[in-house]
């Protein structure tokens, strides 16, 4: 009974991260046409537009000098069984839903980098704004996310999990 309700709540979780990516993806070519009338451009002229939601973003480039110079701590914000198949290769797991509560384990003197799997940056934008709630403002979303790391062939693992 407790395993069918622990498959259940990753089931729902994993549902509404993929929704917030779905939402996410649709609002983008939306906010690129809005961009371009108001500037009297047209939408197909420009590059990706910049979000408007306050969220810093780092290049996949620019997170991997940080860690690699151990001036950033990475974060998956995504959900424990999206973590066990594959994350970033020493990525911490702290979900979405969790930041609120277990801020105060984080690095006050490192960068904190979120990711997620959406290509938008959906969950790990709003894990950037809960950060910069609990008072951490040295925080950024990992541009591209988990895509955008494994494309630059930089190195990622997963869980063994034996049960």
């Amino acid at each position: 009974m407790r395993r069918r309700l622990s498959l259940s709540l990753t089931l729902v979780a994993v549902v509404i991260m993929l929704a917030a990516c779905v939402n996410k993806g649709q609002q983008q070519p939306q906010l690129q046409q809005s961009q371009a009338r108001q500037s009297g451009s047209n939408a197909n002229e420009s590059t990706a537009a910049t979000p408007d939601d306050g969220v810093r973003r780092i290049s996949v480039e620019e997170a991997r000098a940080a860690l690699a110079q151990d001036r950033a701590v990475i974060l998956d914000v995504r959900g424990t069984v999206e973590y066990e198949l594959g994350h970033i290769k020493g990525a911490r797991l702290l979900p979405l839903g969790e930041i609120a509560r277990r801020a105060g384990e984080l690095p006050r003197e490192k960068l904190i980098v979120t990711y997620c799997a959406c290509k938008h940056e959906g969950l790990s934008g709003h894990a950037v704004q809960e950060l910069q709630k609990q008072g951490i403002e040295n925080a950024s979303a990992l541009t591209g996310g988990l895509d955008a790391w494994t494309a630059a062939g930089l190195p990622t693992e997963s869980s063994n999990n034996n049960r």
